[in-house]
């Protein structure tokens, strides 16, 4: 994990916002920005679970390596929750990793189905580019907290990184993810 700089939660809110007004232009909570609400108190009112965890608020921006991406975990409850199984994705108890949970999406053809996620629709896009390069970094960044030493949970973009790392799986250059983490220190 190579650290680029401080950043703080404004600045991730900030850019959650950014992203959310693309998919959602007409999302109240922009309406209440515009007027000088504080984006971080949007987010905590209107989407907690992008949060990271109170004890978890010294945020940094930093570059991770293939082997950094691949071990971060998803929350446990996602595994084999109602969205897999709507999917007829099943997991192995205990699989939480993104290197195994892209393999087993991979190998139970979720990529080839026809649900409108944003997990496919960002596999299908970067397949048809032909590149990964900087899909996810600048205003793309994902966010992740530490939970333990060396280990690391996705809070906000799981539906980008399960194509990144399927498609990598899949013969795709990796290159490195640009990301906010969020620690106790």
């Amino acid at each position: 994990m190579y650290i680029v700089r401080k950043s703080s939660m404004e600045e991730y809110s900030t850019q959650f916002w950014h992203r959310e007004e693309k998919k959602n232009p007409n999302h109240p909570a922009l309406a209440l920005i515009r007027q000088g609400n504080n984006p971080t108190e949007m987010l905590e009112s209107y989407y907690e679970y992008k949060l990271p965890r109170p004890e978890n608020r010294v945020v940094r921006i930093v570059l991770l390596n293939k082997d950094e991406v691949e071990k971060l975990m998803i929350h446990e409850y996602m595994i084999n929750d109602c969205w897999m199984k709507e999917r007829d994705i099943e997991i192995k108890t205990g699989c939480q990793n993104l290197k195994d949970l892209a393999v087993a999406f991979l190998e139970q053809g979720y990529f080839k189905g026809n649900w409108d996620d944003t997990q496919i629709k960002c596999y299908r896009k970067w397949k048809e580019e032909k590149s990964l390069e900087r899909k996810i970094s600048g205003t793309n960044r994902i966010f992740i907290e530490r939970v333990e030493r060396n280990m690391y949970e996705i809070v906000d973009g799981w539906g980008r990184l399960l194509p990144y790392i399927a498609l990598v799986h899949e013969g795709s250059h990796f290159y490195p993810v640009e990301t906010f983490v969020a620690s106790s220190e």
